[in-house]
């Protein structure tokens, strides 16, 4: 949960200071390689996932139960979806996407949300089995 709010509250950031209309990085897109970092140095993997809303990559559908469920929990309203499983924590919680940057690239430029909108932020650590 820990390295959910800290993953979500760098995209907040990054879309305050950094998301502007005569730049082109998408703070979502540049946190990626913030992943691919972390992985690389601490073997924690992070991964976006569509909830309800469209997905902006393949790559972003749920790929696998866990992710499929999680985004059912999610879209339903609750915070989050955990899981233990064969010496691996998973953990999805949900990304607000009430924000008009994010909402006219999911939903369609112009188009307002009528009900709450949500991403999908997936982490996956190894634990040692005790």
């Amino acid at each position: 949960k820990l390295l959910h709010n800290v993953y979500s509250s760098t995209l907040d950031v990054m879309h305050h200071h950094y998301f502007r209309e005569d730049r082109s990085a998408i703070p979502a897109r540049v946190m990626i390689d913030i992943f691919a970092e972390l992985e690389e140095k601490e073997s924690i993997k992070a991964r976006w996932i569509s909830v309800n809303t469209n997905a902006m990559s393949i790559d972003h559908k749920p790929a696998d139960e866990f992710e499929k469920q999680a985004a059912k929990v999610i879209a339903s309203g609750k915070e989050g979806y955990e899981l233990i499983e064969n010496g691996v924590y998973r953990r999805a919680g949900a990304i607000s996407l009430m924000n008009r940057g994010c909402l006219g690239c999911h939903l369609g430029f112009g188009v307002s949300a009528k009900k709450d909108r949500f991403a999908g932020l997936v982490i996956t650590i190894p634990i040692l089995d005790q």
